[in-house]
C-alpha cells in the first residue's frame, strides 16, 4: 500500500477510504496531500493516506484493445 501511495501521479483514478472516486489532478511535493477532481471542475485536497486503491484511467483498456486490433 505504501508503494501505491508513493507512485500516485496526475491522471490516476483513485478510491478514497470514504468511498469517493476521483482523478488525481495534482500531487503536491513535500506535502501529504493530493488534489483530486471528484466531479467536473470540483477539486478537493485529500490526505495521501486516505487513498485505498487506484484504477486504470477510463477508456485505457478500450484504447489498448483498439490498438492491438489495428
Amino acid at each position: 500500500h505504501r508503494e501505491l501511495l508513493q507512485k500516485l501521479k496526475r491522471g490516476d483514478r483513485v478510491l478514497t477510504a470514504g468511498g469517493i472516486i476521483g482523478q488525481v489532478t495534482r500531487v503536491k511535493d513535500g506535502v501529504d496531500e493530493i488534489e483530486v477532481e471528484i466531479a467536473p471542475n470540483v477539486r478537493v485536497n485529500v490526505l495521501r493516506q486516505t487513498i485505498s486503491d487506484t484504477f486504470k484511467p477510463a477508456g485505457a483498456a478500450d484504447a489498448k484493445a483498439e490498438a492491438a486490433k489495428g
